[in-house]
């Protein structure tokens, strides 16, 4: 943490590059009505995810939505070497835990493959 944000511009959509837990609106020009997590929080060490839902939850507006794609998987049955950068499972339960004032919805779960 410490570095700046890059900011490119495209029209209408800005394209922010930085250290994410350096993220605030002040940085990255205000607050979202959505953010968008494909398997980000997934990727991030279990023992940061609380610091990674709170830059999320400060650069949402009060009434913002937070769409979070993830994967649960029994980390035991996996090589832990391949877990070393991630992903990490991450349970409906957990999620519910990283953003307590967040109505978490599931809308699909996937059985993996065996």
């Amino acid at each position: 943490a410490g570095g700046g944000m890059a900011t490119w511009f495209a029209g209408d959509c800005s394209i922010c590059e930085g250290d994410w837990f350096d993220a605030t609106p002040e940085a990255l020009g205000g607050t979202f009505d959505l953010a968008y997590d494909c398997a980000a929080l997934t990727a991030v060490d279990p023992a940061r995810r609380s610091a990674y839902s709170d830059v999320l939850r400060g650069l949402l507006k009060p009434s913002g939505w937070a769409v979070v794609v993830a994967l649960e998987f029994d980390e035991a049955s996996v090589d832990s070497s391949l877990l070393a950068l991630g992903p990490h499972s991450l349970s409906e339960a957990e999620l519910r835990g990283l953003f307590p004032d967040f109505e978490v919805e599931l809308v699909e779960e996937t059985p993996g493959a065996d």
